[in-house]
């Protein structure tokens, strides 16, 4: 029995640690026609003072959780769990610790089926979600649900100061517009110009303007603003305050008197500031800083009460634009219950033990949820609500609350025709981005942060307080323009908009600007610079752009097209010409030498030059261009020339350097062009050839033709007698020996001959080797003979030679006779 006692108390334990107690609190939601019964009941009252009130108090809402596994494994009745648990001495005896390790190791106790889920349990425990405490809240908060309030009656309508009747007047109907209204509340005004680029002749900017008269549309507004603990980190709070105001200024002003503005703040609960007239007019928005002003972070994120209790305002509102506009980071932590979540169902993951998780989508009908009771605990974008099956079978589940998704279902009630949801992301994370992007109307969320919160804030004023919407500017270039370096990859910096999204078609050379609206309070416009092609002609009138349009949404919400104006430029290409010099020399070397120049004259502009030609050169007074041509066409050109005389100074400078330019006076001139002729002095006549003289001698080789005095060799006959009867002996040898020691043989051309010369004993042998000598070395100047001809010449060597050769015959007679 004891065992049974402490197998009951550890059940009890195990129960108690994952249940919850709670008390059921289910309020009903008070319909419309009641709400306002009561708020009549309570204004009867002095005492109360609804412009102060927030939400009227709410009870807490305890999520009750049953785990029929662990029931099942302590295999005990409910009744008897709890009366056990009302025993104090089970619950403090000391006994219990003491035996608990023994009730554990019990193999009866382990093996009892009901306790085989035991562990499971335990896995439950530590195997959940963790908490993300998003919010940073101390723990987990259970809340009721927010009241929503309804306001009493209708709160319009306005005074239309322009029937819509009046607003659909007849249309401008111009060939190939539509849907233009003519003026007025609607009407759009597009202006597009060509301003000279400063420094240039061929760039133009040309620059787009577009603006509207706000349509006369009334508009009722409500800022939703997340006030929870995660919107006080980063500033994110501070700074969505401020542009909050500044986009309640730039409505509100006291011309607008067809805009109204609201506020709702919510975290765990929601606030309707001024409940008895929520709206604000230009009168009386200094009220509506204040509230703003006031605002702080603190609790959990009810996003789906926010939105409902706008929603609330906004239904008897009777203005044409009914407009919610939500700012916060989107980290949805509690949401109204669903009646039967299980058939709104989505996979979600598989945690790591093999759990199957679901959550709820976005698909619940309004009629599913029960807006009296909430769920979730403040920390988390989910909230478990079920789970099932066994790790043995492998099919366990849980099932969740999805936060986030509830809240995309509520703005999707409210979406519709004439009623729009703005979002703004406030540096979001998580379940956020898919939150605020799926609460938004279409195309109405953006992303933020805190330095660029009033920009956007201003783009949404324009939205709701517009001319057109839905504007996208077709802009194609005209066939002799091109702005230049343009790419789709890069046009950042040669197309220049002030708000909206620009593309460039590089196939068809079109900029395609999407704008979005068009207002009156915001003109828009886009700027780029272009260059006319070269081939382009002067004084030509060129249209920068082709058809060039707007298509858009009027304010009757019908589709419309307009045109802008195309603005016309002409290029004057600059008149040019250029002269080329050249001379007929490339030197000059005497006074009174002439040298001819050549002018060549080239149009090389791009039109026709008409005129009379002057060529003027600083060294000749008159040239004649007599046969130049009136009229000188792009790239022709002609030619005249005209001589010069060198001059003393010229040959004393060294150089005659002439500049000469061509024009048509009053219309073109040339760059100047110049020639530069050296001046080199002559040599003298002899001076030139001086270094080639030696080379003359050669030409006597025409004597060796006279080898006649050869011949003379013949007197060597009279030796033939002599030489046989001379007995000779060695002393008379070397007599003869010493005799020819005496005698200079004539080896040497350089050696002149004189008298008392003695030649060498074989005479011809001499003869033969002079004219070799004479071939190969110069005669020294002090033997040149005079020039006198070729023919003198050769006859005087012939006589020269047979001189010597009788002087040699004489010596050898005299040394006979002397012998």
């Amino acid at each position: 029995m004891k065992h049974n006692y402490m197998k009951r108390f550890l059940a009890i334990l195990v129960v108690l640690m994952m249940l919850m107690p709670s008390l059921p609190a289910k309020a009903m939601e008070t319909e419309a026609v009641e709400e306002a019964v009561l708020i009549d009941e309570l204004l009867e009252h002095d005492d109360l003072n609804l412009d102060d009130e927030e939400n009227p108090p709410v009870e807490e809402d305890i999520i009750e959780e049953n785990d029929e596994e662990a029931e099942e494994a302590a295999d005990i009745d409910e009744n008897e769990v709890l009366e056990e648990a009302e025993e104090p001495e089970a619950i403090e005896e000391p006994e219990v610790v003491e035996e608990e390790p023994e009730l554990i190791e019990e193999p009866e106790i382990m093996e009892e089926p009901e306790l085989i889920e035991v562990p499971e349990l335990i896995e439950e425990i530590e195997e959940p979600e963790i908490s993300e405490n998003l919010d940073g809240l101390d723990g987990p908060e259970y809340i009721s649900s927010p009241k929503i309030f309804y306001p009493k009656g209708s709160l319009g309508p306005f005074i239309q100061p322009t029937p819509m009747m009046l607003r659909r007047m007849a249309l401008v109907v111009q060939e190939g517009e539509f849907g233009n209204i003519p003026q007025g509340p609607g009407s759009i005004s597009l202006d597009k110009k060509a301003t000279p680029v400063e420094g240039t002749i061929n760039r133009w900017e040309i620059e787009l303007t577009i603006t509207g008269i706000d349509g006369i549309k009334t508009s009722d507004i409500v800022l939703v603003i997340d006030r929870s603990g995660s919107m006080g980190n980063n500033g994110k709070l501070a700074a969505a305050k401020a542009a909050a105001i500044e986009f309640v200024n730039s409505l509100l002003t006291e011309d607008n008197d067809t805009t109204r503005i609201a506020m709702v703040s919510f975290a765990n609960n929601v606030t309707v500031y001024n409940s008895s007239a929520p709206f604000f007019t230009a009168d009386d928005k200094q009220d509506l800083i204040n509230a703003i002003n006031a605002l702080n972070a603190n609790g959990g994120t009810h996003i789906q009460a926010g939105i409902r209790q706008a929603a609330a305002l906004l239904s008897a509102s009777m203005a044409d634009e009914r407009n919610i506009v939500l700012l916060g980071d989107g980290e949805a932590t509690y949401s109204f219950e669903i009646d039967n979540p299980n058939n709104f169902l989505e996979y979600w993951e598989t945690s790591s033990s093999g759990r199957k998780y679901y959550r709820t989508t976005s698909l619940v009908p309004e009629s599913e949820f029960d807006y009296g009771d909430t769920v979730g605990n403040g920390s988390d974008a989910h909230a478990s609500y079920e789970e099932g099956g066994s790790s043995q079978n492998n099919d366990r589940y849980r099932n969740h609350y999805r936060h986030g998704a509830s809240a995309v279902a509520e703005a999707g009630f409210f979406k519709g025709a004439n009623q729009t949801v703005y979002t703004i992301n406030l540096q979001s994370s998580g379940d956020g981005p898919w939150t605020l992007e799926h609460i938004a109307s279409p195309g109405k969320d953006f992303e933020a942060d805190p330095g660029n919160l009033t920009a956007i804030f201003n783009e949404i004023a324009g939205n709701i307080s517009y001319a057109a919407t839905n504007a996208i500017v077709t802009d194609p270039m005209g066939d002799m323009f091109d702005i230049l370096g343009i790419n789709p990859a890069d046009i950042i910096d040669q197309i220049e908009v002030s708000r909206g999204i620009v593309s460039w078609d590089e196939v068809t050379e079109t900029i395609i600007w999407d704008l979005g609206f068009i207002s009156e309070v915001s003109p828009a416009t886009m700027k780029y610079v272009v260059e006319i092609s070269e081939d382009a002609l002067s004084n030509v009138l060129y249209p920068t752009n082709k058809t060039t349009y707007v298509e858009y949404t009027n304010i009757n919400d019908e589709d419309a097209k307009k045109f802008f104006p195309i603005p016309e430029v002409k290029i004057v290409w600059p008149k040019s010409i250029e002269i080329e010099k050249t001379a007929d020399k490339e030197k000059f070397s005497q006074t009174g030498e002439i040298i001819t120049y050549t002018y060549v004259v080239k149009n090389t502009g791009k039109d026709p030059i008409e005129g009379y030609f002057e060529i003027f050169d600083d060294k000749i007074d008159d040239i004649d261009v007599s046969g130049a041509p009136t009229i000188l066409g792009p790239g022709e050109s002609f030619t005249v020339t005209a001589v010069y005389t060198v001059t003393p100074e010229d040959v004393e400078a060294g150089f005659v350097t002439n500049v000469a330019y061509a024009e048509v006076p009053e219309v073109v001139e040339s760059p100047p062009d110049s020639v530069t002729v050296p001046y080199e002095k002559p040599e003298e006549p002899e001076e030139p050839e001086e270094p080639e003289q030696p080379e003359e001698p050669e030409e006597p080789e025409q004597p060796e033709e006279p080898e006649e005095p050869e011949q003379p060799e013949e007197p060597e006959q009279p030796e033939q007698p002599n030489e046989p009867n001379n007995p000779g002996n060695d002393d008379d040898d070397d007599d003869e020996d010493d005799d020819d020691e005496v005698i200079v043989p004539i080896t040497d051309p350089e050696v002149p001959l004189g008298e008392g010369t003695v030649a060498s004993a074989d005479i011809p042998d001499v003869i033969d080797e002079q004219p070799e000598v004479i071939e190969e070395q110069p005669v020294p100047l002090a033997t040149v003979l005079p020039d006198t001809g070729e023919f003198m010449n050769a006859g005087l060597m012939s006589v020269l030679g047979a001189l010597l050769i009788a002087a040699g015959l004489v010596l050898r007679k005299k040394r006979i006779k002397i012998e």
